[in-house]
């Protein structure tokens, strides 16, 4: 072997240690920064996946350089390694899949379902070693068969697929409350998939480790700011991301009266914790959430909506006229009414609205003072004229 080749698997060798290493401390870090949940499980699997992945990748890198392992060890290396993409491209499909909240994950089938190319790319190999249709050994040199691209075709189109229906998704006007995780997945397979065509047609270069293992962090980190901006209960705006938006709608429009801020609070929410229970308190604050963003569906400019903190809630209606607004109050009511019916409630939810708009304010915290006093004025008309309804 010449000093450069020496060189050249020296540097290999140090890109895909660093990439290991880099995939081992996200997955430590997911561990301790991320609650337990579902999609913190299956992100610390994917990123399990990539190190397996990776690290075979390298050790049969080493051994197909070195010209004295035997070719049989040889082709269990590169069976392996495939085996990992297929794996690793498994892991990262129900992650994607989970992420994206398809309700098709529930079913124990759904995900049997999506393990079948994983299986069939398996077989393939074993038969390979007999046929060598995928890639072969003449002698110390490894060559690629006729029908090696193939195994592409099994590995990444499920990944791909979920990538495609969130682009769609997140283009459809009803899912804009998702719009962005949706553009998040669409757009996740970008750099992973430019470095593996890369390293496909140049496959000494150890390129396509380093996009998994960025991409790796920028889904974690893109996790962790959701945890942070996202309320863990009802899934919208929290307190901090709310504000931070309100800021950037006071540097947009200023005082220019064209935006309403409605501060909405659940009634007789004490009262449906103290009969019923927090758990069922919890439900009531869930269909609210799912009454707001049915409500705001129909508006073109798409609204603001988050927990502001406890039963209170803002929902920011751009360029909404008052006759907007007050449809907004009644489509509200009315879908609070049928969702407690759905969902066979012993009560129906019931919510007051405070509205404001943004003319005559010094700072924000002045004008969700405003919408938060119209608020409780309408919450004390109710409390005068009604008590907790029973469905």
């Amino acid at each position: 072997m010449s000093s450069y080749s020496v060189d050249f698997l020296q540097l290999y060798n140090e890109i895909n240690i660093t990439c290991i290493v880099f995939l081992i401390i996200v997955f430590i870090r997911s561990g301790q920064e991320l609650p337990k949940s579902r999609d913190q499980r299956l992100l610390r699997q994917a990123l399990m996946s990539s190190v397996l992945l990776t690290a075979s990748d390298m050790i049969w890198f080493n051994a197909d350089q070195s010209w004295f392992w035997p070719v049989p060890v040889l082709m269990v290396l590169k069976i392996i390694y495939f085996l990992s993409s297929s794996f690793m491209a498994y892991c990262w499909f129900i992650l994607f899949e989970s992420y994206r909240g398809s309700k098709l994950w529930n079913k124990k089938l759904y995900v049997g379902l999506a393990a079948i190319p994983m299986l069939i790319h398996f077989v393939l190999l074993l038969l390979n070693v007999k046929y060598g249709f995928l890639f072969y050994y003449d002698g110390p040199v490894y060559l690629r068969a006729r029908y090696f691209l193939f195994q592409y075709l099994l590995i990444y189109p499920e990944a791909l697929m979920t990538c495609f229906i969130s682009f769609v998704k997140a283009c459809q006007p009803k899912n804009y409350t998702k719009h962005e995780r949706y553009m998040f997945i669409a757009t996740f397979p970008i750099a992973p998939a430019i470095c593996g065509i890369l390293q496909l047609f140049y496959w000494r270069l150890p390129v396509l480790c380093a996009g998994t293992a960025i991409s790796a962090l920028i889904f974690y980190m893109n996790m962790l700011r959701s945890l942070i901006s996202r309320d863990p209960l009802t899934g919208l705006n929290n307190r901090r991301s709310l504000l931070r938006d309100l800021d950037g709608i006071v540097r947009e429009h200023g005082n220019d009266g064209t935006v309403t801020l409605c501060m909405i609070d659940l009634d007789h929410f004490k009262s449906i914790n103290d009969r019923y229970g927090h758990l069922e308190g919890d439900q009531a604050l869930l269909i609210l959430t799912e009454a707001l963003k049915e409500t705001a569906k129909p508006y073109q400019k798409r609204p603001i909506i988050g927990r502001f903190g406890g039963d209170e809630f803002i929902v920011v209606l751009d360029q909404a006229t008052p006759e907007q607004v007050q449809s907004f109050r009644i489509t509200l009511s009315d879908q609070l009414l049928v969702l407690s019916k759905d969902r066979n409630k012993p009560y129906v939810v019931e919510a007051s609205i405070g509205t404001s708009v943004n003319k005559g304010f010094k700072d924000i915290p002045a004008w969700i003072q405003s919408a938060d006093d119209a608020m409780y004025a309408e919450k004390l008309r109710h409390h005068s004229t009604r008590s907790i309804k029973r469905a």
